[in-house]
């Protein structure tokens, strides 16, 4: 009663995590680390989302508009010049009235704000405006882009200023169209597209993309957050569940353990102290029995307490392993018969000395419970017919043993095959036998593995490393 008592003193408060620490526990896990991945890319396209429209979308589609009117400033230049002057330079002198005549009709027919004619070093020859006629512009993308050949467009909003500082109330595309014959720079013009509808009608375009964007990026949030606090809370139920199962665990093999002892030390009093016939002492021996059986398993149990707190004491012994593996063979033998399924002991050649024995430190409980786990675990996997193949080899003074039977663990349970309590479909199956068969060889400092498959069944693969502080 004072152990139990002390126990529970110790470990009677079970505290639910934080939401931080069941956030960062996610990463532990591959489902959590697949959930982390799904919601860091649902809170990436919300941020990226509008932003492309930003960076991306409206740029395109200003591009398009303004290279839209530098393609009409082309075709239009290339209409103002009669033939007369499509090879030579542009002078003054040289303007003639059919010249001035196409100006003033596209002036008027086509909306033109502005045109401008330049002679090869940029003096304006003519203007819409006549106050710049006689001018000279000094801007270097005129002599290093257009005077090259090379057309210049830029988009004018209202309220800010063109190339010669003039401001426009009006959304313009200013466009300089060079004439060249070959190589040779002949002028250049200048022509202001009256844009304002075009501009209005792509700023509403992008304005409904835009709330699209955003609403669309909410809604990608929202979804996000309720995912977010939908895995955490689950996450947290579970680990309060756990922490809450592990207690009532430990509680109930403190509380077991006292009256099975009871019991022995009841029996063991009736059995030296009182006169008892054949079947009163047959009687006792069956509650010996069972109370031994019990107690056993609750020394396991607690076994495995210690071994996941890294409490457990690992004395290996050297030990003829082939012994217990046969013991454990002979003890599963009703299992199999009864399953109708045929179990076969596989020794590699050269792995035995010359006594054909396997000497090989382990401890021997824990080492005959993880065999047993492991074969149980398959015989009751198998199908009626199905043959099981336990393997035990030497390899590099190490101790390689598998277990193989040819059906394949169900999809549901094999990212979780030695996780504790992980069980599918299987009567009477609590979900320990992988789960402390893991924990055995993990406290045996070796390895444990599974792969499975339809066509290849399962095999378990078991790697004990020679000890090395051995007797």
């Amino acid at each position: 009663m004072n152990g139990t008592s002390a126990y529970r003193k110790e470990d009677s408060s079970v505290t639910a995590p934080t939401l931080w620490e069941v956030f960062l526990d996610s990463f532990g896990s591959r489902r959590g680390r697949t959930f982390l991945a799904t919601l860091f890319t649902m809170l990436l396209l919300a941020l990226l989302l509008p932003l492309a429209n930003i960076l991306f979308i409206f740029p395109a589609f200003t591009e398009v508009l303004i290279k839209g009117a530098e393609k009409d400033a082309n075709r239009l230049g290339a209409y103002i010049l009669p033939p007369a002057l499509r090879h030579s330079e542009l002078k003054p002198e040289r303007l003639t009235h059919r010249f001035y005549g196409n100006i003033f009709k596209l002036e008027n027919d086509f909306g033109m704000l502005k045109i401008r004619v330049f002679a090869p070093d940029g003096t304006v020859i003519y203007s819409s405006k006549s106050a710049d006629i006689g001018s000279k512009l000094e801007s270097d993308f005129f002599h290093e882009k257009v005077a090259k050949g090379i057309p210049y467009s830029k988009l004018v909003s209202q309220g800010t200023r063109d190339e010669e500082g003039d401001t426009f109330h009006l959304d313009v595309v200013e466009t300089y169209v060079p004439s060249m014959s070959g190589d040779r720079f002949l002028g250049a013009f200048e022509m202001y597209y009256d844009v304002t509808q075009r501009k209005h009608r792509l700023d509403d375009l992008l304005l409904y993309s835009n709330i699209a964007m955003t609403a669309l990026s909410l809604s990608l949030l929202l979804a996000a957050a309720l995912l977010l606090r939908r895995e955490i809370f689950l996450r947290r139920d579970r680990k309060v569940a756990k922490e809450l199962r592990r207690e009532v665990e430990q509680i109930t093999r403190h509380d077991i353990k006292t009256p099975l002892i009871s019991i022995l030390n009841g029996v063991e009093y009736l059995e030296q102290f009182t006169e008892l016939n054949d079947e009163q002492r047959t009687m006792t021996a069956d509650i010996r029995l069972a109370a031994n059986t019990s107690m056993e398993m609750v020394n396991r149990s607690l076994d495995l307490y210690k071994m996941e707190r890294g409490h457990y004491e690992y004395l290996p012994r050297k030990t003829n392993i082939l012994i217990l593996i046969r013991r454990s063979l002979k003890a599963l033998s009703s299992l199999a018969e009864s399953r109708n399924v045929e179990v076969i002991l596989s020794v590699q050649e050269g792995s035995l000395n010359e006594k054909n024995e396997f000497p090989f430190p382990v401890d021997e409980t824990l080492f005959y419970s993880l065999v047993s786990n492991l074969l149980k675990n398959a015989i009751e996997a198998s199908w009626p017919g199905d043959r099981v193949t336990l393997s035990l080899a030497g390899e590099d003074n190490n101790a390689h043993i598998t277990f193989h039977n040819p059906a394949a663990v169900p999809k549901e349970i094999r990212d979780t095959f030695f996780d504790k309590f992980a069980t599918h479909n299987k009567q009477g199956g609590t979900g320990l036998g992988t789960y402390s068969a893991s924990l055995i060889v993990n406290t045996m400092g070796g390895t444990i593995s599974m792969t499975t498959s339809e066509d290849s069944g399962t095999l378990i693969t078991v790697d004990l490393p020679y000890p090395a502080d051995s007797n």
